[in-house]
């Protein structure tokens, strides 16, 4: 891979302080509406693919 091509390929790639956008989602706890349930708390966001999903 070539500098160039890398560089094309993180460039949607978020980073450590970038704001999260919004989203609704159904997870183990409920539904969570983000970032309106979290407004003025720190929130480290975590996620894991479906085991039954392929990877790579």
């Amino acid at each position: 891979m070539t500098t160039g091509a890398l560089a094309a390929s993180v460039v949607g790639m978020p980073r450590i302080g970038d704001a999260a956008p919004s989203f609704t989602a159904e997870t183990t706890q409920g539904e969570i509406n983000f970032p309106a349930d979290y407004m003025g708390t720190w929130v480290n966001l975590f996620s894991h693919r479906d085991r039954r999903t392929r990877s790579g």
